[in-house]
């Protein structure tokens, strides 16, 4: 057998493998939580069918989430790789299918790049990279602001202790919002930053590709974009929470979904920790928070919470990786992978 044959086996094994993995973890993990004894005996189904057309809105909802992020990537791409908005949507289900399994969400950037010339792909990794930390920044922001507002609901401000410790929180978060946004739109600023690292200087070439982006399309093309896709996510957590008669203000909704997605931000090492339990924990006791003492009298329970969560993780993340799976298909891992 020739090298290139045995090169060609190899990409196709891996591409088998990732799939294996990516549809083993998702089907394992679902499983592991409908078999807690809490949630035996649901019917999500049948509550879904009361809801049907705000749950249909927020199904439709998934391919609006993924195509603004299919169009931030190609806008990323533009100055390293001309793409087509199909090529782009699909790398980023690619991203979703392998991130599923590896941690730290790597495999979001390595599904990408798969999809790239193999030149290119180092660069569209850094560049995939810069396009997380827009949507982080976006994170930050609005969940830092819903902290303004929700920590009062939390702690009497009254007393001097409480009220110092906010102000001493506004401070932090004005100032690593105020950071991040700096970083963001000066990628001159960034670029000279990574350049004092020790990073070997091999690495720190493939960083000035962020040079080649104006803070004016950055900011229409990235921040804007990155911006209206968290408000289609928390629409859609909204949707879903309402469907399972998790029944929110709209405003105070928003605010505990933001706080919920910031504590996502720095407790998820891999899409699987995003899975319903982990976002429902964090998302009930803020509504706990939020009712107070008539919580008991509001008929909101845990497994509402839950099953809210782990629709929108099926809808948004599990199904989008099972088609992503389908599109790694036709990638090319090495140079000679034909």
């Amino acid at each position: 057998m020739d090298k290139s044959k045995k090169i060609k086996y190899v990409g196709t094994a891996i591409k088998i493998i990732i799939v294996l993995f990516s549809f083993g973890y998702i089907y394992s993990k679902v499983f592991d939580e409908m078999e807690k004894d809490e949630f035996k005996n649901l019917s999500p189904l049948d509550t879904i069918g009361e809801s049907m057309g705000l749950f249909s809105l927020a199904v439709l909802m998934v391919f609006l989430n993924w195509g603004l992020e299919a169009a931030k990537w190609k806008f990323l791409m533009s100055r390293i790789e001309k793409i087509s908005f199909l090529k782009s949507y699909k790398a980023v289900l690619s991203g979703v299918t392998v991130s599923i399994f590896m941690p730290l969400k790597m495999g979001e950037y390595v599904g990408r790049v798969l999809h790239l010339n193999l030149e290119n792909r180092i660069k569209g990794a850094v560049l995939t990279v810069y396009g997380s930390m827009a949507q982080l920044f976006v994170t930050v922001l609005l969940g830092s602001l819903s902290m303004f507002y929700f920590l009062p609901k939390m702690y009497d401000l009254s007393t001097n202790m409480h009220l110092l410790w906010y102000y001493l929180y506004v401070v932090l978060a004005l100032l690593l919002n105020l950071f991040m946004l700096v970083g963001l739109l000066n990628p001159t600023f960034l670029v000279n930053v990574i350049n004092k690292t020790p990073l070997p200087k091999g690495w720190k070439k493939y960083f000035r590709v962020l040079s080649l982006y104006k803070p004016s399309a950055l900011f229409k093309d990235v921040l804007i974009i990155s911006l209206l896709r968290y408000l289609v996510f928390s629409f859609q957590f909204y949707f879903c929470l309402q469907v399972f008669n998790v029944d929110l203000p709209l405003f105070d909704g928003m605010v505990i979904i933001s706080i919920t997605f910031l504590f996502l931000s720095f407790l998820s090492i891999s899409a699987l920790l995003e899975l319903g339990f982990t976002r429902s924990a964090i998302c009930l006791e803020l509504v706990h928070v939020f009712y107070g003492s008539n919580f008991s009298q509001s008929k909101i329970t845990d497994a509402n919470v839950w099953q809210a969560s782990t629709v929108l993780w099926l809808i948004n993340l599990a199904v989008p990786a099972l088609l992503g799976a389908l599109f790694l298909y036709g990638v090319k891992i090495f140079k000679s992978d034909k």
